[in-house]
C-alpha cells in the first residue's frame, strides 16, 4: 500500500487512536473515498453502514506500529500521554515487536527512552515481560536489564519473566548466576 491509500490508512489509524475506537464515520474520510473503496476491496478495511473500520484488529495494530517508525520518540511520547488508557498495553507490545523486527536502531532508542521514562508500574512490568520473552536479547536489551539488576523490584520481576529464554539464560549464566545464588529467598 502506498501513496494516498497509505495516507488514508495512517489518517484512519491516528483518528481511531485519538478517539480510542475501532470504527469511525466514513464521512470523516470523504477526501479518500476512492482509497477507502480500494482498501475495502483488498480486504484491509470494512466500509459498512456509513462507518469504516479495519477488517481485523491486527491490521490496525500493524499500521499503528508502523506509523511510529516515521518519528523516533513518538511511541514513548504516546505511551506517556496515554498511560491510563486500556489500549496502551497492546499498542506498546505490538509497536516494540514490530520495531525490533524491522528497525533495530529505532527500537533500541525507543526501548531505552521507555525504560528510563516515568511509567506507571503496570507499564514497567509490561516492558520487563516484553524483554523477558525475547529468546535472543541484544546488547541494548541486556544493558537495560543490567542497569536495574541491583534493584530488588526489577530483579525479581526479571527473573520471573525469563524462564524459557535461552538468550537470557546465557546472560544470567555468564554474568549473574553466582550473584543470584547469593540472594536471599524472598
Amino acid at each position: 500500500v502506498s501513496g494516498r491509500s497509505r495516507t488514508a490508512l495512517y489518517d484512519i489509524t491516528a483518528r481511531m487512536a485519538e478517539r480510542e475506537v475501532l470504527w469511525l464515520p466514513e464521512a470523516l474520510f470523504d477526501a479518500f473515498h476512492l482509497e477507502l473503496q480500494r482498501l475495502s476491496r483488498s480486504g484491509i478495511l470494512l466500509c459498512e453502514a456509513g462507518r469504516v473500520g479495519f477488517r481485523h484488529q491486527t491490521f490496525y495494530e500493524y499500521i499503528r506500529a508502523r506509523s511510529f517508525l516515521e518519528a523516533p520518540g513518538r511511541l514513548t511520547d504516546t505511551v506517556l500521554a496515554r498511560q491510563h488508557s486500556l489500549r496502551v498495553r497492546p499498542l506498546l507490545w505490538h509497536s516494540l515487536a514490530y520495531m525490533r523486527a524491522v528497525d533495530p536502531p529505532t527500537y533500541a532508542q525507543e526501548i531505552e527512552r521507555l525504560w528510563h521514562a516515568d511509567l506507571r508500574p503496570h507499564l514497567k512490568m509490561l516492558l520487563i515481560e516484553f524483554l523477558g520473552q525475547l529468546s535472543n536479547p541484544g546488547i541494548s536489551e541486556t544493558t537495560l536489564v543490567a542497569e536495574k539488576w541491583g534493584e530488588t523490584w526489577y530483579r525479581s520481576r526479571i527473573l520471573a519473566t525469563v524462564p524459557g529464554s535461552p538468550g537470557w539464560f546465557d546472560w544470567l549464566a555468564d554474568d549473574h548466576l553466582v550473584e543470584i545464588m547469593r540472594l536471599p529467598i524472598e
